[in-house]
């Protein structure tokens, strides 16, 4: 059985402030930049894409922020975690010179990481239910017993049966 995480942000947290963070995070801090935070980014991007999608001063606020960073998570076609270095190194000018206004400058990274690692957090649960393998069979209601046949019924009939009346004996 396989264990899945799920992405737990407080409500107290702005989703801008977190994807701020983690962007930064590929900028500044490469070397600790794991699978969870990638899972992360691209959870909150979702959302805050579905999000300008709805508010229109939001989408005037953020929306080429937004599409930059939706742009370079395209491009950089992220497979695996261990792709994340080499990527963030040929991306760096890129996140530098198009989302500078966006990123948080190398001095107060460090407390808005701290910030991040308060609400944000990842549980990993089992899933939810049963597996089909464990679920008992399908009950079904079956034809059943149907041969009437000569099944003699004693409450009915008083007659004896064929066994008894072999074992009397005549008594005369």
């Amino acid at each position: 059985m396989r264990t899945k995480s799920k992405l737990v942000v407080s409500k107290k947290y702005k989703r801008v402030t977190m994807q701020r963070v983690l962007v930064s995070k590929l900028l500044w801090d490469i070397e600790q930049f794991t699978s969870e935070d990638l899972l992360a980014l691209l959870d909150n991007q979702l959302f805050l894409e579905d999000l300008a999608s709805k508010n229109e001063s939001f989408r005037k606020k953020f929306n080429t922020s937004l599409e930059d960073i939706s742009n370079y998570l395209k491009a950089a076609k992220i497979r695996r975690i261990e792709d994340i270095p080499q990527v963030a190194e040929k991306f760096k000018k890129f996140i530098k010179i198009k989302l500078d206004k966006f990123i948080y400058p190398q001095r107060n990274y460090a407390n808005q990481l701290r910030e991040y690692r308060r609400y944000v957090e990842f549980r990993w649960s089992e899933p939810e239910g049963t597996l089909i393998k464990q679920l008992p069979p399908v009950k079904y209601i079956g034809k059943g017993y149907t041969d009437k046949g000569t099944a003699r019924k004693d409450y009915l009939d008083g007659s004896p049966s064929w066994q008894e009346v072999a074992t009397v004996e005549e008594r005369r």
